[in-house]
Parts: structure tokens; sequence; C-alpha cells
């Protein structure tokens, strides 16, 4: 044996969140996010991380991912948990960039009285 990984707890966790169908849930409501990501695996593999060793999110790209055999079970590459994933570059603004000379944005509601 190579590689011991965690599999039981993992493998109850995404059966659960299969069950309570947070798979079809979360896969219809972020079909249209931007990006290359399968969002909706990410949501999964951050829940489990929940269920099974809470921590933060760069605890899971650090440490849990590789202990677990959480690759195999969402069918995804190993750079969904990948600490980009979590914590983007803040130099890669992935905002659209406003032309100079624009008004800005609309307010949220009438200004507060005094």
């Amino acid at each position: 044996m190579r590689r011991l990984r965690q599999f039981g707890d993992c493998w109850l966790g995404c059966r659960l969140f299969e069950e309570l169908r947070l798979d079809q849930y979360f896969s219809a409501h972020l079909a249209n996010h931007r990006g290359p990501e399968d969002w909706a695996k990410v949501v999964e593999l951050l829940t489990v991380n929940r269920l099974c060793a809470p921590g933060s999110e760069l605890s899971v790209h650090e440490r849990w991912f590789d202990r677990t055999a959480m690759d195999v079970l969402l069918e995804a590459d190993p750079a969904i948990a990948g600490k980009d994933r979590f914590y983007p570059n803040p130099r890669q603004d992935r905002r659209p960039q406003r032309a100079s000379g624009t008004t800005p944005g609309p307010t949220l509601g009438p200004p507060l009285k005094r």
C-alpha cells in the first residue's frame, strides 16, 4: 500500500450531500458562474470538509485534501482544492473595469436621515 487516504467519512459526507439533493441544487444554481471551475463540486468539497474535519479553506488545500480520497469521490482534478480557488490572486481582479469619467453605480437606497 503506497498512499493510504481517508475514504469512509468522506464517502458518507458525499452520499449525504447527494441524498439531500444539494448536488442538484448547486449544479443548477451555479451553472452560469464564471470560470472553468465546477463550483458545485467546490461547494461539495467544502461542505464535506466541514462535516469531517472543520477547518479553514487554506487547511483544505494544505493538509486535508491530500489525506482524503475526495478527488476520486468528486471525480475531479486535485486542482479543485488549489489555494487559488479559495484565495484568488488580488492582482487578478475579475471585476470589469469602469471606464474613466463614468458615473458610479446605483446606490442601495435613499440617504439616511439624521
